[in-house]
């Protein structure tokens, strides 16, 4: 077992629910978004387990479908996933994912895509 595994499962989190998001965003407005959302996620709402913020080259996709946003003409695109750990209690998961919806909503008006594996409320997706 991977020692992250192990710290994960002796705290407990490995066994809890994990309502990630991740977004695709476009350069210019990957900044504003981060900046906007990290009030948001606070460690009460996300857990012991980053977010990730990172540059992707655009290239032939390793998914059909993976949907990007549109280049900006630079040929890059951010990724921002939360990996949110939560308590599992009903109202913990139902707020997460709340919270994703309402960045995943803001994602799509910053000219951003939603990655499939999100946990969202099926209305939606």
């Amino acid at each position: 077992m991977l020692d992250g595994v192990r710290l994960l499962a002796a705290t407990g989190d490995w066994y809890r629910p994990h309502p990630w998001l991740s977004v695709f965003l476009p350069v210019g407005e990957a900044g504003r978004y981060v900046t906007e959302a990290l009030p948001m996620l606070t460690p009460d709402a996300v857990g012991p387990i980053p977010m990730l913020l990172y540059p992707l080259r655009r290239g032939p996709v390793p998914a059909p479908g993976l949907p990007t946003p549109a280049d900006d003409g630079d040929g890059l695109f951010y990724s921002f996933s939360i990996l949110r750990t939560v308590s599992g209690t009903a109202e913990a998961v139902s707020d997460a994912v709340q919270s994703n919806g309402e960045l995943a909503e803001k994602a799509v008006a910053a000219g951003g895509t939603v990655y499939s594996i999100s946990a969202l409320s099926t209305a939606r997706k």
